[in-house]
Parts: structure tokens; sequence; C-alpha cells
């Protein structure tokens, strides 16, 4: 439980400010908590974590939950736990469905509706509809839980110090304040970024614990392949936030386009629609269906392969220890592990090859909704006063 990024405090208020921003971080990174294992980490007294601890509580940011001790004998020690009922809700706009979601400060979505992104919808009409989704989950949550502000995850480029949407291609969004219209539309704060940048921090902050500091997470959905990366902790984002564009990297000479007009890209190669047409069904139950070794599709065949060219390219460029693979290439990775590893080790150097770990995953949208919220939840953590319930 690290303090060392926080800058410190001066002055009584200030520095209590900062034991709240602290306590706040820790209890959020490893819930379920107890008070004394508080202590122990922070190296801060019992009196200090009990009424820093309560404060968090009477301002509606954690709870407390009492645990039996070992068998039984005792009083119950309690455990503490980021409130499910302060949050904000999350956006995940595609060109086929736009998600949006309530998430808590515990990172869990707690509600979500969906409904069909219309085709060519400009993102001020994304906005009224995720307006109107918003609107039914606010009177499905009223009295009960309270959202501070909107996070929406991009499938596209997203400058981080302007918040706008440079470029969205399987939106046909570009250079909009996709944040500004859904404050508009809303009337709550808005905050966007990349969906892809996003979901490589919810599934980085799932492996620390165990010790991981370098992942790559590629991802497969509907506006193409993303990708992020973290290196030694952090998350790579580049001069312009746009770091990590793993999926427009030229690994090939076909002449197949990606979204973006790149050919040869890992996106161009192996397409979520692309693969459905070729087997004629949805593509989550065709991959799953797909007879292993001879006798799969040779466009799935050629799908397995090119994945495992760009994973190799990717570990020769980062080194990382696990690569993640997310939405559609999670099943393409499980028709036929053996040739995806025969694949990888075409393209990456044996030294790296033998060492990187792959792991698919699944629940890409959650990961993206997840993400989105943590654009409000790293604020709330960072300054816990500023978020305290309205009178």
């Amino acid at each position: 439980m690290s303090t060392s990024t926080r800058p410190l405090a001066h002055g009584k208020d200030a520095i209590r400010a900062h034991h709240l921003a602290v306590v706040l971080a820790a209890i959020r990174s490893h819930h379920p908590v107890a008070r004394t294992t508080l202590t122990a980490e922070l190296g801060l007294s019992r009196t200090s974590i009990a009424e820093l601890t309560t404060q968090l509580s009477a301002l509606g940011l954690i709870s407390e939950t009492p645990q039996r001790p070992a068998g039984g004998a005792g009083r119950p020690s309690l455990l503490l736990h980021p409130s499910d009922r302060v949050g904000s809700y999350a956006v995940n706009p595609e060109s086929d469905v736009t998600t949006v979601g309530f998430v808590g400060l515990d990172g869990i979505v707690r509600t979500r509706r969906a409904a069909p992104t219309p085709s060519g919808a400009s993102s001020a009409e994304v906005a009224l509809l995720c307006a109107e989704l918003i609107a039914d989950i606010a009177a499905e949550i009223s009295g009960d839980a309270r959202a501070v502000g909107i996070g929406a995850g991009i499938p596209g480029q997203v400058d981080r110090t302007t918040g706008r949407v440079v470029d969205a291609p399987r939106l046909a969004w570009c250079d909009v304040d996709f944040a500004a219209e859904l404050a508009a539309a809303t009337g709550l704060p808005a905050q966007a970024d990349n969906n892809a940048r996003l979901a490589t921090d919810v599934e980085y902050r799932m492996r620390a614990a165990s010790g991981v500091r370098h992942l790559v997470y590629l991802f497969g959905g509907t506006g193409g392949i993303g990708a992020g990366v973290v290196s030694d902790g952090v998350l790579l984002r580049g001069a312009h936030g746009f770091a990590g564009e793993l999926g427009h990297v030229r690994q090939s000479s076909a002449a197949a386009r990606d979204f973006s007009g790149l050919a040869g890209t890992i996106e161009a190669l192996v397409q979520r629609d692309a693969l459905r047409q070729s087997t004629g069904e949805d593509w989550s139950d065709a991959l799953a269906s797909q007879p292993a070794a001879g006798e799969m599709r040779d466009e799935v065949r050629d799908a397995v392969e090119a994945l495992g060219v760009a994973i190799g390219n990717t570990v020769n460029s980062f080194d990382p220890e696990v690569v993640v693979l997310g939405g559609f290439l999670a099943p393409l990775a499980r028709i036929d592990p053996a040739l995806l590893a025969a694949s990888i080790r075409s393209s990456a150097m044996p030294s790296l090859a033998e060492r990187v770990r792959v792991e698919p995953t699944e629940g890409v949208t959650d990961a993206v909704l997840i993400g989105a919220a943590e654009l409000w939840s790293r604020e709330i953590e960072a300054n816990p006063l500023a978020f305290a319930a309205p009178a």
C-alpha cells in the first residue's frame, strides 16, 4: 500500500485530507480490509485509522461489515469496503450497441442498460441516447445511490489534455467533444478516454496484487482491435494520450485495410464481422464451436496465426510478463493454443517468447465500463471531502 505517489500535505486540514485520500485508496485497492491491516501498512495510529474510517463512512464512501473470529469466539472485527452506493455512470458507445451502467467505488457494475446505436448517429445523438439510458438507471437507483459524474470509454483516439475525440473510425466521429455533449444532455459533469486504455488499467489492477508490473492488453470488438501497455506499473500514454495503438501496426504485406485505412495490420487481418461472415454464425458461437487443428476453416486458422504474429511483435517491443486477450480475441486464442503458440514463437525472440504468459479473459464490456467509471472514482479517491453527499 504505497503512498509515495501522493504529494506531501502541509497544515492540519491539508494533512487530514491527505490521510483520508490515502486510507480510501488503500481500502479500494485491498478490500475487504481490516482496520488493523491499515494501521500496520500505512504507519498511522489505531486512533487515526479509526477516526479517518469513521469520517469516510460518514461521507458515504465506505461501508463496514462484521467478521466473526475463527472458531466463532471473541468480538467480531470490522471489514472495510468501498461504497457500492457512490460512484458514476459509465458509457461504452460502440457502432452497433451503446451500453451504460452505474459503477460504485467498489468497481462493480451494479446495473446497466443497452440500446442499439443508430446507424450513422452523430456524437450528439449518441449523447442523447445515453441520457435516456442514464435516466432509466437513475429511476431504478433513486434514493439508494449517487452518481458524481459520467465516464465514457471511446473506441478511438481521445486527447486527454482536451477530452476531445480526435478520431473514432467505426463511429465516424472526428474532432468532437463527446464529454461536453454528455454533460449538456444530462446535466452531469463528464469525462472521456480511449476504451482500450481504460480496460487495460482495470486488467492491470486485477493482477497488480500478484506482483505483475508489465502487461499488454489486446482486445477485439466492433470498434476494431484496441490495446494498452503497462510498463513497470505505469500505463503508457505518450505525448497526446494515443500510445498503445497496437492494432494499427503493420505486420503483413496483405492489401486488407483496417478501420483507420492502414493495410496489413492485425485489425485489418482479424475482424469480428469478417469472422462472422465467413462462418455464417454469430462470432462467439462460431469460434467456440470450431473444430481443432486441421479441420478448422482457413479464415479462422489465418486469424489465429495473425493474432500470434501480433502477440510476438508486441512481446518483442515491450517484454511484458503477460499479454491479456479480451473480447473476441479470447475465444479465438482458445481454438488452437498450439497453433497460436507456434505463431508467437515464429515472430518473437526466443528469450522473450518462452517467458511471456498469454491469458484470454472475458467481460470486455465490463472492463470498459469499470475503467470509464474509474475516471471519477480516482477523483473521489484523491479528494474525498470534495464529494461529500449534499446536505
